[in-house]
């Protein structure tokens, strides 16, 4: 579920759902049968990257079981076998295996959603593509060019930007500049560095030309978008 209106988790339609505060409370009743087990984990969305990954999800994402994969079946039992465990290190490893079910359930859901999944995880099924992001991503501030980065994939500038315009909808430009944007956001969220720091770490040749760039993609300049931030919910990512 990625968060905002309530839900009901029910075995059935047409069974009437009770707050899981009050089913805590009454316990598992026995007689019923066969009891389910619900393992519960949450996020807080921080910063501008889990924002963007919620935006490109549904509100809810269901794997049945009959879809997951083995290694996904293994780490959903093994977390519901550790978790009734009290041992050192239990909370390290119980965050830990939530992450990889996270990470197998969004796989899941993508390899099914095939043209409705997001374009940079369509991006990564191909060799040439994958590359590239995964070279921008490490390091933001590099030269990204086209011609540098069609020679990353192994294809000429006209094929490698009209490849990864098909793939992700977006231009190879555009797409650097929002990998930027965001690393910058995070930065001026985050911390108190000034933005000649933030610039020159994102890529831009000064703190006037990273000012510019941001108050393109923003409306504002990075000074307001900060104030903004700092009195935001923390849940919130202003954009």
């Amino acid at each position: 579920m990625s968060s905002g209106a309530p839900y009901a988790l029910v075995s059935d339609p047409d069974v009437t759902a009770e707050p899981i505060a009050e089913a805590r409370l009454r316990g598992t009743d026995t007689r019923q049968g066969d009891a389910a087990l619900i393992l519960c984990g949450a996020y807080i969305r921080d910063g501008s990257f889990a924002a963007s990954l919620l935006r490109a999800l549904p509100r809810a994402v269901v794997v049945p079981a009959t879809d997951q994969e083995s290694a996904h079946a293994a780490a959903v039992a093994l977390l519901a076998d550790l978790i009734k465990q009290d041992a050192p290190g239990q909370q390290v490893l119980l965050d830990r295996l939530l992450d990889v079910n996270l990470i197998f359930a969004l796989r899941s859901w993508w390899a099914q959603a095939g043209e409705a999944a997001p374009g940079w995880y369509r991006a990564l099924s191909q060799p040439g593509l994958r590359r590239v992001l995964e070279h921008v991503h490490a390091e933001p501030a590099g030269e990204w060019t086209v011609p540098a980065m069609a020679d990353l994939a192994g294809m000429s500038r006209a094929a490698f930007s009209l490849r990864f315009r098909e793939v992700t909808g977006d231009s190879p430009g555009s797409y650097v500049t929002g990998v930027r944007m965001q690393r910058a956001e995070d930065a001026l969220a985050r911390s108190d560095v000034t933005l000649a720091q933030i610039a020159a770490k994102v890529g831009y040749r000064n703190e006037y030309a990273f000012s510019a760039a941001f108050r393109r993609r923003h409306g504002v300049s990075p000074g307001k978008w900060r104030a903004a931030a700092r009195t935001a919910q923390p849940d919130y990512v202003p954009h």
